[in-house]
C-alpha cells in the first residue's frame, strides 16, 4: 500500500510505532542534523566574498528558506507517516513521485553520513593521536555507528533522549562563543566599506542553503511524533529560528574578532576566534566541540535514515521483512 493510500486512512496510526517525540525533541533533532561539522568552518567561506556584510546573506537565505520551511511544516502537520518528505510527496503527487524523492533523500542521507563519519574519525585522530591512521579511523567509525545503532534499537524514546543530550553538548561551546565573543569585537572589523554587490549576496545565499539543510532528514521519523499537527510546525519554527540567530551571531563574532584574517582562516575560524577572544582553552573547546557535533550528527542520522528503509518496505518497495517492528521496543528493526 502506498503512503498516499495509508495517509488517506487517518493520521498514520496503523503504524505500530511509539509516538514519543515532542516539540523540543523534534527541534533538537532538526538542530542536531542541521548543525553538523560545517558550522565550524562556514564563517570563512561566507566572509570571503562579503566581508563584514556577510550577515546580509544569512538574512536573505533565511527568508528564502522560510518559504520552503512553511511548505514542509504544513505538509508535516497533515501527513504523520514515517518517511517525512517522502510520505508528504507521495500523498500529494502519487507513488512514483514519492518513490523517486524518497530514494534521493535516502541517498543524500546515506552519503552525508558516510562523509561526516570519515571527517569525524580524522578529527578525533588529531585530538587523540592514538586514534590516528586508517586502521584506527575505521575502528572509530565502526564504534560510533555501533553505539548509535544500539541506542536506537532500544527504542525511539532513548534515541530521542540521547539526540537531545548530543544537541545540548554541541550547542554549549557555540553559544559560549556567540555570547562571550560579543565583548571582544573590534567595531572597525564590522564596518562596511561599501554595500555588498547583489550578485555576491545571492551566490553566498545559495551556498548557505546547504547550511540550513537537515530539516528534511530530521522529519523522517514523523510516524513517531506526538500530535504532529501541533508538534511539527512548532518544532520547525523553534529550530529554524534558533539556528538562524546562532548563525548570524557566530558570523558577527568571527568577523568582529578576526577581521580581515577571517577569509584565510579556512581550517577552524570559530576556534581561532574563540582563542583570540576568550583564550586558548576556548579554542580547544571549539575543536572538541566540532568532534562532539559530528558525533551527535551521526546519532541523528542513525535515528532517521533507517526509517526510510522501513517506510519503503511498508509501502511495498522493499520486502516486507524490512518493515518489521520489535515487539518490546516498537522500533523498526
Amino acid at each position: 500500500m502506498t503512503a498516499a493510500a495509508r495517509a488517506a486512512g487517518g493520521d498514520g496510526s496503523s503504524e505500530s510505532l511509539v509516538r514519543a517525540i515532542g516539540t523540543f525533541g523534534l527541534a533538537a533533532a532538526i538542530i542536531n542534523i542541521t548543525l553538523g561539522g560545517g558550522i565550524f568552518r562556514l564563517r570563512a567561506s561566507v566572509a570571503g566574498p562579503l566581508g563584514a556584510a556577510a550577515p546580509v546573506a544569512y538574512v536573505v537565505c533565511a527568508l528564502a528558506m522560510t518559504l520552503i520551511v512553511l511548505c514542509i511544516a504544513d505538509a508535516g502537520s497533515r501527513v504523520s507517516l514515517t518517511g517525512g518528505p517522502y510520505a508528504y510527496i507521495a500523498t500529494a503527487f502519487g507513488g512514483y513521485a514519492g518513490f523517486v524523492s524518497g530514494v534521493l533523500l535516502w541517498m543524500v542521507g546515506l552519503f552525508a553520513t558516510a562523509a561526516v563519519s570519515t571527517v569525524f574519525a580524522a578529527g578525533l585522530g588529531v585530538l587523540v593521536p592514538a586514534l590516528a591512521g586508517r586502521v584506527m579511523e575505521g575502528v572509530t567509525i565502526a564504534a560510533a555507528l555501533a553505539f548509535w545503532t544500539i541506542v536506537n534499537a532500544r527504542g525511539v524514546q532513548l534515541g530521542n533522549r540521547m539526540n537531545g543530550i548530543a544537541t545540548v553538548a554541541k550547542l554549549l561551546p557555540l553559544v559560549l562563543l556567540a555570547v562571550g565573543g560579543l565583548f571582544f569585537i573590534e567595531p572597525a572589523n564590522l564596518a562596511w566599506t561599501a554595500p555588498p554587490p547583489a550578485g555576491d549576496v545571492i551566490r553566498t545565499s545559495l551556498l548557505l542553503i546547504f547550511a540550513f539543510a537537515g530539516i528534511e532528514v530530521a522529519l523522517v521519523p514523523s510516524g513517531e511524533v506526538r500530535n504532529p499537527s501541533r508538534t511539527v510546525p512548532r518544532g520547525i519554527a523553534l529550530a529554524m529560528g534558533g539556528i538562524t540567530l546562532l548563525y548570524i551571531l557566530l558570523q558577527v563574532v568571527a568577523q568582529g574578532v578576526l577581521g580581515t584574517a577571517l577569509p584565510a582562516s579556512t581550517a577552524s575560524p570559530l576556534a581561532d576566534a574563540a582563542r583570540l577572544s576568550l583564550g586558548g582553552w576556548a579554542g580547544a573547546l571549539l575543536l572538541v566541540g566540532a568532534s562532539v557535533s559530528m558525533f551527535g550528527y551521526l546519532g541523528g542520522m542513525t535515528l532517521s535514515m533507517p526509517r526510510m528503509v522501513y517506510a519503503f518496505a511498508r509501502d511495498g518497495y522493499l520486502p516486507r521483512m524490512f518493515a518489521a517492528i520489535d515487539a518490546r521496543t516498537h522500533a523498526p528493526v
